[in-house]
């Protein structure tokens, strides 16, 4: 009781000393309000993830819609959550709690880690990329393991490649293998890898294969017989498809990836599954039960019980046929996807360029001759044939397709992206309608001119399809007419003549402006500029010579060669300035990349769109934007600083002040600006600091009152208490004292030192201390210069004897020991 009383008076003082700041609860005190870190309050986590378990239940509602064909119900749903998309926060919606079991595997997988990196000290482990641990708990590896490993296969890989006998060089890769094929062929380029990245670790498991055989391993894992395997899958499946509707329901419902994997069909009660449906399950699997014959009678829990078994058999039948190839588990049903979809698309054009051979396969070769168009994919779904039975009707904004036994079923994939902008079809449609208006005489040219010209040269491609597919049933009227009669023909009629009259309106604008020679004009016709009117750059304020060289560079045929020109400096074309020089070779790289785009738009539509998807991140931009503004802020401010002090107009700041004992910075006080210690405490008071004590001494050696010296009341007396100190050490006089002493620091000279000093300076000195100074000079001079080695001086026989006795003290007797005298 005594600590929750204790916490809330702590909380109370924090309360009234920062308010505003910070918000009490009942037992604890949490600081959110300003949020300068930027975090999420527990209220607004907890309304966040409420807000996530609401969207994906109205996922489920929109699945069990769709295959309803509640399409009402499905746009309401639509709608909400896209709201509550909006409210969400991004950071919360990315955010996974992991349960007990998922930490321990990761903390397992982080010691392992840190071991095989040989982390020791807190020095190395801070050291250690995060990235590098989630690319080791993808692969297993470290990566320079994975470096080495890659270079090794590299290594291998070039080892291998044959040596061709009649240039004797190595064959280039693109021949060694049998991937030729594979790379071209659009049924198989999506599906498998480059061989260099075939054999790659997968979740950190070291796969265990048996060593086999070269010869062996390569006829049973050859790409052929891969290949041959997915063919043999993919025509069951399509055969069964055909023949029961139920079965491709549930194969297009389990490719489906925004379904989840619990709302699928064949784990749902709801989804009643036919026991032939289970019986085609066994077919495409190769799985023989006996169980399944259309005679027996099941239960539903037997039902969902086999389906899930079968289901799970197609999964592991899948992934062994992919087995040498390492799929990636995250793009595997992506990639058969694609595979089963581009499958049945290029046969049915196949059919059409007569590129199916006589054993049924297809001619790629053949088939390529003829690129696909934006229309051919969007024409074509996944069992759009004529072979199969059924029909697609437009209901209601939702494309429908309707089988023989009345079943309808919505269908998003035929027109991919296009289909679901419905902007983009509420326009074909319109449009539609009036051509089809016009043709049957009840409509006026002028309103279908108007309509049209909102249109580029691509889209009336997308619309000459549009009515192809549709255009018995986008009308009222229009039920009567024949769908290959004249109306339909002279609607097919309008738009070629349309998309000719726009043409010859681009070589009419190139003719004139441009002046080409004989030989130019044959090598670059007028019939072949496909160009948008908005691509020709001619305006009414340019001269006939700008003119001329815009319209010319601007086009297509003509481009590679002025682009060579421009570089050159000696052979560029004529131009009225430098400055309009510059912007237009800027404005001409632009159109260049423009018209790429267009043309890869036309052949690969998928590949723009994902292209132009994640080419610009717009949040990072403005991020970097910001970031550039606040460094130029930042250092044109400094500069301005550096620039005013250098100048001399900042050199009466003051320098900063440091406290002598504690080295703070020290801030002067306001209360008293006239006392010398609270502006500085760098002041001596000490007794011997004479210079400072006589400031508040006067004349007569009394100390000045606080008015005077404008000291507060704490220094004055630490004042007063020093010049008491100095006075009873003699430093200062007593008030009537008979001595002063100004200068405690310096001593005055005695009487002998001051005769010395004189005779010194003046040179007085007598004869007798002349000769004593110069006596002590020149012994100290022999000292000084006494060589420290001993000379060999000769001398007589007689006085060599003497010589001896003199420098070492020694007797005659002992002279002769030396010499041996005495033996004789």
């Amino acid at each position: 009781m005594q600590s929750i009383i204790r916490l809330s008076i702590k909380n109370k003082n924090l309360f009234l000393k920062n308010k505003g700041q910070i918000s009490i609860t009942r037992n604890y005190c949490n600081d959110h309000s300003g949020n300068h870190d930027h975090s999420i309050s527990f209220e607004k986590f907890k309304e966040n993830r409420e807000l996530i378990k609401k969207k994906s239940e109205l996922i489920k509602e929109i699945t069990k819609s769709r295959l309803l064909g509640q399409l009402d119900t499905v746009n309401n749903l639509q709608q909400q959550v896209s709201s509550i998309e909006n409210a969400l926060d991004p950071k919360i919606e990315q955010f996974s709690i992991q349960s007990k079991e998922q930490k321990e595997a990761e903390l397992q997988l982080w010691k392992r880690f840190l071991e095989k990196k040989g982390v020791v000290t807190r020095s190395q482990l801070a050291s250690v990329n995060k990235f590098e641990f989630e690319r080791f708990k993808a692969n297993g590896l470290l990566d320079a393991e994975a470096e080495k490993l890659k270079k090794d296969k590299e290594k291998e890989f070039e080892s291998k490649r044959p040596i061709d006998e009649t240039t004797g060089m190595k064959i280039p890769i693109h021949k060694v293998t049998q991937t030729e094929k594979i790379r071209y062929d659009p049924i198989l380029r999506d599906a498998f890898p480059s061989p260099l990245v075939a054999d790659q670790k997968v979740g950190g498991i070291d796969e265990e294969i048996d060593q086999l055989d070269e010869e062996d391993h390569d006829e049973e894992f050859s790409l052929e017989n891969k290949e041959s395997k997915i063919k043999m899958l993919i025509e069951k499946m399509e055969d069964q498809s055909n023949k029961d509707p139920q079965f491709k329901l549930m194969v297009m419902n389990f490719l489906d990836d925004g379904i989840p994997l619990k709302d699928k069909l064949i784990f749902r009660d709801d989804f009643e599954i036919s026991a032939e449906t289970l019986k085609s399950f066994s077919m495409v699997n190769e799985a023989d039960d006996d169980q399944l014959d259309s005679q027996v009678e099941l239960s539903e829990k037997e039902k969902k019980v086999i389906g899930i078994a079968q289901q799970k058999i197609l999964d592991l039948q899948i992934k062994e046929i992919a087995k040498d190839y390492k799929f990636n588990s995250s793009l595997e049903q992506k990639r058969l996807d694609i595979l089963f979809r581009n499958n049945t698309i290029l046969r049915y054009k196949a059919k059409e360029a007569g590129a199916i051979q006589k054993d049924g396969s297809i001619d790629m070769k053949k088939l390529l001759q003829q690129p696909l168009g934006i229309e051919d994919l969007t024409r074509y779904s996944l069992d759009f044939s004529s072979e199969n039975s059924g029909n697609y009707i437009y209901q209601d904004g939702q494309l429908l397709k309707q089988f023989d036994d009345g079943f309808t079923m919505p269908y998003e994939k035929l027109y991919e992206e296009d289909v679901k902008s419905q902007k983009k079809l509420d326009k074909l449609k319109s449009a539609a309608n009036k051509l089809i208006c016009f043709t049957n005489g009840k409509g006026s040219a002028r309103e279908v001119e108007e309509i049209l010209e909102e249109f580029s040269l691509s889209e009336m491609d997308a619309l000459h399809t549009f009515i192809d597919m549709f255009g018995s049933d986008l009308v009222e009227y229009s039920l009567n007419l024949p769908s290959e009669g004249k109306y339909m023909d002279a609607v097919y009629e309008y738009l070629e003549n349309e998309k000719e009259r726009r043409t010859m309106m681009l070589g009419d604008s190139f003719r004139d402006h441009v002046t080409l020679s004989p030989n130019e004009a044959e090598e670059f016709p007028t019939h072949e500029i496909m160009l948008p009117e908005d691509r020709v750059l001619v305006t009414k304020e340019d001269s006939p010579m700008v003119k001329a060289f815009k319209d010319r560079v601007i086009q297509e045929g003509l481009l590679n060669d002025f682009q060579t020109k421009i570089d050159l400096v000696n052979d560029q074309p004529q131009y009225e300035s430098h400055l309009f020089m510059e912007e237009y070779k800027a404005k001409l790289y632009e159109n260049e990349k423009q018209l790429q785009k267009d043309l890869l738009e036309t052949r690969d539509p998928m590949m723009i769109r994902n292209f132009i998807k994640y080419k610009y991140d717009q949040q990072k931009e403005l991020l970097d934007q910001k970031k550039e503004q606040e460094y130029n802020d930042h250092t044109s401010t400094m500069n301005e600083i550096v620039q005013e002090v250098s100048q001399g107009s900042l050199s009466n700041i003051d320098p900063p002040i440091y406290h002598p004992v504690t080295g703070k910075l020290f801030t002067p006080k306001k209360k008293n600006p006239k006392c010398l210690l609270c502006q500085n405490p760098n002041w001596q008071v000490d007794p011997l600091n004479t210079p400072f004590l006589s400031i508040y001494l006067n004349k007569a050696g009394d100390m000045l009152p606080r008015h005077f010296s404008g000291n507060c009341l704490k220094h004055q007396k630490k004042i007063v208490k020093t010049i008491r100190q100095a006075k009873s050490l003699g430093i200062f006089s007593y008030k009537n004292g008979t001595f002063t002493i100004y200068n405690p620091n310096v001593y005055s000279l005695t009487n002998q030192e001051l005769e010395e000093y004189n005779k010194w300076l003046n040179g007085t000195y007598t004869k007798e201390e002349l000769q004593q100074v110069y006596d002590e000079y020149e012994a100290s001079k022999e000292l000084r210069f006494k060589p420290t080695w001993t000379e060999a001086v000769e001398l007589p026989k007689g006085k060599q004897q003497e010589k001896v006795l003199m420098e070492f003290g020694m007797e005659n007797n002992d002279l002769n020991k030396v010499y041996g005298k005495d033996k004789q």
